[in-house]
Order: structure tokens, then C-alpha cells, then sequence
């Protein structure tokens, strides 16, 4: 779900693009991913949907709000039940340029706590995550 000026929309994006991220120093309240030689280590990895959506609790000229892809290319192509489309209707529906920006957008979701990620592998196989 997305909201926005009380707005809220059901999300379910299924992209045909596979995720590949390499990660450098978690971020975070307590250090994680230290691996001794024969150990094993924990570590948190997450997807920062704010990058897609941006960051209603920080100012609308933020870095996070002015990078992000946003919340109204998406929610003009809400139905009834909210937005349910797979990457040949994003690419279809959105033009071009807004569906470059919108697999930008996926390149900067990877992180380590609060740590960024850098994207590794292109884009190749079906991913599918409900917002």
C-alpha cells in the first residue's frame, strides 16, 4: 500500500527484471556481516521502497523525495482493486522515459540496514513484491 495526501493505493508490481546487488559496510544500530574464516555471520538485507515512493515524513526537496520515481505515475494507473501490472504494462503504460526512471529506481532499492547496495546483475528474470 502507498498513501498519499490520504489517498491509499493497493500495489502489486511483477517486474521481469532479477536483482543483483554487491554490498559494502552494513549501516545500522549493531554491526553485522563480519564473517571469521569457517564462521558464519548474519546479516540484514533490505528494499528500501522509499526510493520508489519517496518520504512523506521528510521535506518534498529531500534527496530521498527528489530521486524517488513517486507515488502519481504509479497511482494513474490504478483500477478499481489499485495498480496490479507486470513489466510489459509498466513499460507499455508508463512511456519510455518514465520507465526508464522507474528501473533506475529498482537499481538503488538493495541495502544492508542503511547502507547502499550497487546493482551487479542486469535486469533478467521475474520479480514480484506487493506494496
Amino acid at each position: 500500500m502507498a498513501t498519499k495526501d490520504g489517498q491509499t493505493i493497493p500495489f502489486k508490481l511483477g517486474v521481469k527484471k532479477e536483482l543483483g546487488f554487491v554490498c559494502g559496510d552494513f549501516v545500522g544500530d549493531e554491526r553485522k556481516g563480519i564473517l571469521t574464516a569457517g564462521g558464519k555471520a548474519d546479516l540484514e538485507a533490505t528494499f528500501h521502497l522509499d526510493h520508489l515512493f519517496g518520504d512523506g515524513q521528510e521535506p518534498v526537496d529531500s534527496d530521498i523525495n527528489l530521486s524517488a520515481f513517486g507515488f502519481d505515475p504509479l497511482a494513474t494507473l490504478a483500477g478499481e482493486k489499485g495498480v496490479d501490472l507486470n513489466s510489459q504494462d509498466l513499460q507499455a503504460r508508463l512511456g519510455a522515459a518514465d520507465y526508464q526512471a522507474f528501473l533506475q529506481v529498482l537499481a538503488n532499492l538493495g541495502h544492508v540496514g542503511e547502507g547502499h547496495c550497487r546493482q551487479t546483475q542486469a535486469f533478467t528474470t521475474i520479480t514480484s513484491f506487493n506494496l
